[in-house]
């Protein structure tokens, strides 16, 4: 258990890891980025431009988001299992 949960937030702090090549964007860098990427996607890249306090929050925000998710479908699977 302990290493799915760490291969879980290895996973959601991916788009979190600073490009060393990255320069400060532009507005209308963040508006093309917008029109492109899904709302999950654009989030990661605003995210990367956070504090590092900013991207603990986020990701723990992201994690705890996960396990509700995974919650979800292992009652379904519960229920579906009993009824």
């Amino acid at each position: 258990m302990e290493e799915y949960r760490l291969d879980v937030k290895k996973r959601l702090e991916k788009p979190f890891k600073a490009n060393p090549f990255h320069l400060q964007r532009s507005e209308r860098d963040w508006r093309k980025l917008s029109s492109v990427l899904d709302e999950y996607e654009y989030s990661a890249v605003v995210a990367s431009q956070m504090s590092m306090e900013q991207k603990i929050a986020k990701l723990e925000q992201l994690y705890e988001e996960e396990l509700a998710a995974y919650r979800t479908v292992i009652r379904r699977l519960i229920n579906f299992a009993n009824g």
